[in-house]
């Protein structure tokens, strides 16, 4: 469930990962720009307490997308963070709320980003979905 993601595009390479130091569950993600020779120092990208879940795609030559899963004060959710190359690093968009959901999972189409996940409602497992426009993110 909380296993690394890796996404390629050219020479460039995106590994997102969970782990938990100190006490601290964190969502990290890497970048390589020498074929997975070397990495970059890892960016934190979670804001508050980190479940994982975790899935990365590159939206373009520079930019992914990551989704995770993080709790604050007020509950769970499904978020995404746009992240550059060169470290930077977007407001979260908040996709859906709930400790149920599955391990989502990105793709990225015709400059659209779709996020599928699974959710157990009326004891049944369900899917559900969302699509972005890339160009709105």
């Amino acid at each position: 469930v909380n296993g690394p993601k890796v996404a390629v595009n050219s020479n460039n390479f995106a590994v997102s990962w969970f782990t938990v130091s100190n006490g601290k569950p964190t969502v990290n993600l890497s970048f390589s720009k020498s074929n997975g020779n070397s990495f970059g120092s890892p960016l934190k990208i979670n804001d508050h307490n980190a479940i994982g879940r975790i899935d990365v795609t590159f939206l373009n030559d520079q930019e992914v997308i990551v989704s995770y899963i993080e709790v604050d004060d007020v509950g769970t959710y499904l978020r995404i963070k746009k992240v550059s190359i060169d470290g930077i690093i977007s407001a979260p968009i908040t996709i859906d709320g709930g400790r149920n959901t599955g391990v989502p999972q990105l793709e990225i189409f015709n400059n659209e980003i779709f996020i599928v996940w699974t959710v157990f409602t009326d004891e049944k497992n369900q899917l559900k979905s969302v699509k972005l426009n890339s160009e709105n993110l």
